[in-house]
């Protein structure tokens, strides 16, 4: 039996409005985007679908909600679309969503349903939409774990090897297809790697994206060793050069959603170019079995009902946050806004059996990674996700947390399963940064300071002075500007977001 359906890897702006006694529809009438398993029984798999039922339209996605697709309603309208900018700007004004953007610009992430917008949300997980002549009604069940509370370490290392060998399985009618595994020197793509081998099924090519100077390039050395010991075609990409361009089109894909994942643009770019139909992703595996942001730390302040320190001590300080943002910005995005929205995101996590590692699936992998995914390298390509099979997560979810606080949990399943190559090490991260040539980055330097000073007061919610300190250091040492260049991110995300959707903080 086919386990794997495969939709779309795009849509587009779908409009639904009541006209008398019918409701019209501009757009598609019924799609899937992403994929379904299982013979597209339940909701595994991570996609989004609609179709018409009874003259209604039914809206529908996979139970992580992990694929991005945004609402709104107006009066008797309903607008839903993957791109915030086809239901925002055009004439078409939207409130801003202050306590979500005061988060985001402490924490780098929206949590929970919430977007830069009030007017706009994402589908939450596991969600039917059902909107006709009687109005709009709304209903999400979040998945919940199902795992046997008894399975000793070595069992649930065990049964999470062989989960995944089943996961994989499921995808087995794509093999045939021209298929990309980008590999790490780390843990999730290497598992996908080893299981699609041990199947007797073989990659198209294995890609690893190159760091960005001064970081050092252990990660491509790692994978190299991999792949020269599988006899794998290995590329390497290189990173593009315009910190400016890659930001404001990570920017853009992300829908403003995301300070991260400008590196990965390279890759989605080949992925397209080259003709790839599929590329594997580790989407999850480093929260639900390496204990990824998971410590005794934060355990204890959970257990404890210490919310709020645990919120606050995701932020960052407020002296830096002060002095960016302009007065009137500060204000308005205040720290407690952001305070009272990741407290309340973080109570709704509390009778798990792991809560930290929980609320960061929900809120980080969901809201933030699943935009690298499904946003910027899903163009051409699809993009499959094992580590979000519904068995795995059942499993993974309902483990002791005192099973991944030391980090080893998913590296010792590698191990247990795949012997054979247990002795190929991983990436430390522990090597020297690279030297680079001091006039390497000036035409990029340059660029960004033609970008700030040219309209520098044109920035709205940025205090322009917080900005110039670091263009003139850079100048004088590019060292400085190598190292600290991620200050200019948050800048140019807050003028290009104004640009956007016309707003003025």
């Amino acid at each position: 039996m086919n386990m794997l359906i495969l939709g779309k890897t795009q849509g587009s702006l779908t409009r639904a409005r009541v006209e008398g006694d019918r409701v019209a529809i501009d757009g598609d009438r019924e799609c899937l985007l992403g994929y379904k398993l299982d013979a597209g029984r339940g909701r595994n798999g991570v996609f989004v679908q609609w179709y018409l039922e009874d003259g209604d339209i039914v809206l529908e996605n996979d139970r992580y909600g992990m694929y991005p697709v945004y609402y709104r309603v107006e009066g008797r309208a309903l607008e839903f679309s993957s791109s915030i900018a086809d239901l925002v700007g055009n004439g078409q004004p939207a409130r801003l969503n202050n306590a979500a953007i005061a988060a985001f610009l402490r924490a780098g992430s929206f949590f929970g349903n919430t977007t830069p917008f009030e007017d706009v949300e994402v589908l939450p997980p596991g969600a039917t939409l059902r909107f006709g002549l009687k109005g709009m009604k709304l209903a999400s069940v979040r998945a919940t774990s199902g795992a046997d509370p008894k399975l000793s370490l070595d069992q649930a290392r065990d049964a999470y090897g062989e989960l995944f060998r089943a996961s994989m399985k499921k995808f087995s009618n794509v093999y045939s297809q021209k298929v990309a595994v980008p590999l790490s020197g780390g843990r999730d793509s290497r598992h996908i790697l080893f299981a699609m081998v041990a199947s007797g099924a073989v990659p198209d090519a294995c890609i690893t994206m190159r760091h960005r100077p001064p970081k050092s390039d252990e990660d491509a050395e790692v994978a190299g060793q991999i792949c020269d010991r599988l006899g794998l075609n290995h590329v390497l990409l290189e990173q593009w050069k315009s910190l400016l361009h890659v930001e404001q089109e990570k920017n853009r894909l992300t829908n403003f959603c995301s300070l991260e994942h400008s590196w990965i643009l390279p890759l989605a770019r080949f992925l397209d170019t080259s003709g790839y139909d599929a590329a594997f992703d580790g989407i999850g595996g480093d929260v639900l079995s390496a204990g990824l942001f998971l410590s005794q730390h934060r355990l204890d302040l959970y257990r404890s009902g210490k919310l709020e320190q645990f919120a606050d001590e995701l932020m960052v300080s407020e002296a830096y946050t002060a002095r960016l943002l302009s007065r009137s910005a500060h204000s308005s995005f205040s720290r407690q806004l952001a305070l009272e929205l990741i407290v309340n995101e973080l109570e709704k996590y509390q009778g798990e059996v792991n809560p930290v590692s929980q609320f960061f699936f929900w809120n980080r992998t969901r809201r933030h990674i699943a935009l690298s995914s499904w946003r910027i390298l899903q163009q051409r390509p699809h993009v499959l996700a094992p580590f979000l099979d519904e068995d795995l997560y059942n499993l993974l979810s309902g483990l002791p947390p005192e099973y991944f606080l030391d980090h080893e949990f998913h590296e010792k399943t590698i191990a247990r399963q795949y012997p054979q190559w247990a002795d190929i090490p991983y990436e430390t991260k522990s090597k020297p940064h690279r030297k680079v040539h001091p006039t390497e980055n000036l035409r990029e330097l340059g660029e960004v300071m033609m970008h700030f000073v040219a309209g520098i007061h044109q920035t709205p919610g940025c205090n322009p002075w917080s900005i110039y300190p670091h263009i003139l250091k850079g100048l004088l040492s590019p060292s400085y500007y190598l190292h600290s260049k991620d200050v200019f991110k948050l800048p140019i995300y807050l003028k290009q977001f104004a640009r956007q959707f016309d707003i003025q903080f």
